[in-house]
């Protein structure tokens, strides 16, 4: 009988986690929102995108500076850049394309 119990609080605690980690990661668009309306009220102001390298700019932006940005800002033109969201090292990753302005599970 006590054995049953412990393979039945440790199958819902492997539950719980893994709800736990889905939404969390599914989150990223939230938390995105504030660094995509920044970038874009950055972009009407001065005419383009933030510099990668200005590390104090991106800080006020809302970028998070670990061993790179997180989440990762890519710039594709002049005009049009991504956010990645890395998690681990396998992908897929969450990525906001600024052209399509749409969240999609990439693995570029």
């Amino acid at each position: 009988m006590r054995r049953r119990g412990v393979w039945l609080a440790s199958g819902c605690l492997i539950a719980l986690f893994t709800l736990a980690f889905v939404v969390w990661s599914r989150g990223h668009p939230r938390r995105a929102a504030p660094i995509i309306e920044a970038i874009e009220t950055y972009r009407a102001r001065t005419g383009r995108l933030p510099n990668p390298d200005d590390a104090a700019l991106m800080a006020s932006l809302g970028f998070a500076l670990h061993a790179g940005y997180s989440p990762e800002f890519q710039v594709l033109d002049e005009r049009n850049y991504r956010l990645i969201y890395l998690e681990g090292f396998d992908c897929p990753y969450d990525t906001y394309d600024s052209r399509s302005r749409t969240w999609a599970d990439t693995c570029d």
